[in-house]
């Protein structure tokens, strides 16, 4: 399926493996995914204000639930808030999928 965005891709997969929520502390380039992740349904996205306590409500979460979680951070000093909870999930085995967008020349990525 050449052509088809990055964004629709990560969506297919998320619902392919059952994720449904998520929990993070965007920035403006994850407009397009975030926009996407609406537009499929099936996802309830829970904002915080600050990327420590997405990292530790995600954690949470995957651990009470045992299923896998989608865990969204801005690139840069996001993940580096979150990096120390999401240390301890993964010390904990919780089941986070973790990702965290960027922008490089004016193009919306996710890494």
């Amino acid at each position: 399926m050449a052509g088809r965005p990055g964004k629709v891709a990560i969506c297919e997969q998320l619902l392919a493996d059952g994720i449904t929520h998520v929990f993070g502390n965007p920035g403006t380039v994850e407009q397009g995914l975030l926009d996407e992740l609406e537009a499929y349904g099936g996802f309830e996205y829970i904002l915080t204000l600050q990327e420590t306590v997405a990292a530790g409500i995600a954690d949470g979460y995957a651990r009470a639930t045992k299923r896998p979680t989608l865990l969204q951070l801005h690139s840069g000093v996001g993940l580096g808030n979150g990096i120390g909870m999401l240390y301890q999930a993964m010390r904990g085995h919780a089941p986070i999928v973790c990702i965290a967008g960027r922008n490089r020349s004016g193009q919306d990525h996710v890494a």
